[in-house]
C-alpha cells in the first residue's frame, strides 16, 4: 500500500475517510483507487520538485541581479570620489588664487612695475613688451601685464 505524500489541504479527503469510502469497494477497485491516489500523491511530489528547481532558479538569478547592482555602487562610489578628489583640488586651487590676488605685491616688483611703466610710456617704438620683456628676464605678456598693474595702481591713487 501507498504511503499519503500530499499535502494536507481543505479540499482532501482525511485518511479515515478514504478508509470508510474503500471499505465498500471491491479488492480490484480498492487498488485501482491506491494507484490512482499514489500516482497522484507523485504528481504533487514532481510538482514540488519543479516548483523548488525553480525557486532555486529565481534565487540564483536575484543573487547575480544583486551582485550586477553591487558592481554598479561600487562604481558609482568611486566615481563619486573621483569627482569630488578633481571638486577638492579646484576648491584648493581656486582659494591659492584669490590668496595671490589679494597679496600685495613687494616693493621689488613695485618698482619694477614702475620701470616698465615709465619707459613703455617714454618711448613705445623703441620699449615694444617683447624688449621690455628681455630687459627685466620675463615675457612680453608679463611685461604687459606689469604695466596694467602699475596702470591700475595709480588709478585707484588718482581717485
Amino acid at each position: 500500500m501507498g504511503t499519503n505524500h500530499a499535502p494536507a489541504r481543505a479540499h482532501y479527503l482525511s485518511p479515515e475517510a478514504i478508509a470508510d469510502l474503500l471499505e465498500d469497494l471491491s479488492d480490484l477497485d480498492k487498488d485501482r483507487v491506491i494507484d490512482l491516489l499514489e500516482q497522484r500523491d507523485s504528481d504533487f511530489l514532481k510538482m514540488a520538485d519543479v516548483r523548488e528547481a525553480r525557486l532555486l532558479e529565481l534565487v540564483d538569478q536575484a543573487k547575480e541581479r544583486v551582485q550586477a547592482v553591487v558592481k554598479v555602487v561600487t562604481a558609482l562610489r568611486q566615481q563619486a570620489d573621483d569627482h569630488m578628489e578633481r571638486a577638492m583640488k579646484l576648491v584648493v586651487r581656486l582659494a591659492e588664487q584669490i590668496v595671490k590676488r589679494n597679496r600685495k605685491p613687494s616693493a621689488e616688483t613695485m618698482k619694477q612695475d614702475e620701470e616698465i611703466f615709465t619707459l613703455r610710456n617714454e618711448d613705445k617704438l623703441k620699449w615694444s613688451w617683447k624688449k621690455l620683456g628681455k630687459q627685466y628676464d620675463m615675457t612680453g605678456a608679463a611685461a604687459r601685464q606689469a604695466y596694467a598693474r602699475h596702470f591700475k595702481r595709480i588709478s585707484r591713487e588718482w581717485k
